[in-house]
């Protein structure tokens, strides 16, 4: 007999749904393990991700792609807003006994506006504690980890707790913190370089505030993340009648000269 080549490449189900356009097929394959395969090359080649091969779109729904599929989408992302690996890093030292004292000055965030410093560009980060000589990966990860928690905590008054211990905003961060705006650009940056280093934030942020975050609008369900007595109150409010709203002797008012309408049929608020 003839000898033979090296096998082609295998083709799986899921690679032919997505360059045939069969969204529903490949999120079917998704839901029962179908797509290990084609996930796993993809964080291979991540830059496939938004190839014109594949008819769906891949991020336009998260079931498509799991955890690490996306995280590679991301990286390789960044890396194109960073550049060049080997370039200079920003070396960052930080203070054990102060884990936030100068952080703004060394990651270019004005104290007073929050907005970058002249001359402030995406790098990798290395960092060292004061009076140490030790850095690396391990290192940078444990910064992450104590500035985080550091700034995410009640006390410190940039968030408060939400729902099931989630957190959001606090309206009243500024008695808290008088350069409370330029923390909040502070932890943006701090955000970025820890997604550029794919290292994870302990920040359980409430669902709404994500949703807000992204550009996403709120639904009116979406209230029972971050407030789940005032959603429940509501809710038994929209289930009554206007006999029983009535009895109940409820005003209802609104600041300003648009009024907030709640439609039904989409779960939504709309300004009138």
């Amino acid at each position: 007999g003839s000898l033979s080549g090296p096998p082609a490449d295998v083709i799986t189900p899921a690679e032919v749904a997505a360059a045939a356009g069969h969204e529903s097929c490949l999120e079917f394959l998704a839901s029962i393990g179908g797509a290990a395969r084609f996930w796993a090359d993809l964080v291979e080649s991540p830059e496939e991700i938004q190839s014109s091969d594949y008819k769906v779109d891949l991020l336009s729904k998260p079931s498509l792609l799991n955890l690490p599929a996306k995280r590679a989408w991301l990286h390789e992302r960044l890396e194109a807003v960073v550049g060049d690996a080997d370039a200079a890093a920003l070396s960052l030292v930080a203070h054990h006994d102060n884990i936030t004292d100068g952080l703004c000055a060394q990651l270019g965030v004005d104290e007073t506006t929050g907005g970058l410093l002249d001359g402030t560009v995406p790098r990798r980060l290395d960092v060292t504690y004061e009076g140490e000589g030790a850095g690396g990966d391990g290192l940078r990860r444990a910064w992450f980890s104590e500035v985080t928690k550091e700034m995410g905590d009640r006390d410190f008054g940039l968030f408060s707790t939400a729902g099931e211990q989630t957190l959001q905003p606090n309206p009243n961060s500024a008695a808290y913190q008088t350069d409370h705006l330029a923390h909040f650009a502070l932890l943006g940056r701090i955000a970025g370089l820890a997604l550029y280093h794919q290292e994870p934030l302990e920040l359980p942020f409430s669902p709404a505030f994500l949703y807000v975050a992204f550009g996403y609008e709120i639904a009116f369900d979406d209230l029972k993340t971050f407030a789940p007595d005032v959603y429940s109150s509501l809710k038994e409010l929209l289930a009554m009648s206007a006999d029983e709203l009535e009895t109940m002797c409820l005003n209802f008012e609104v600041d300003g000269e648009e009024a907030l309408v709640y439609e039904d049929s989409s779960k939504r608020r709309r300004a009138t």
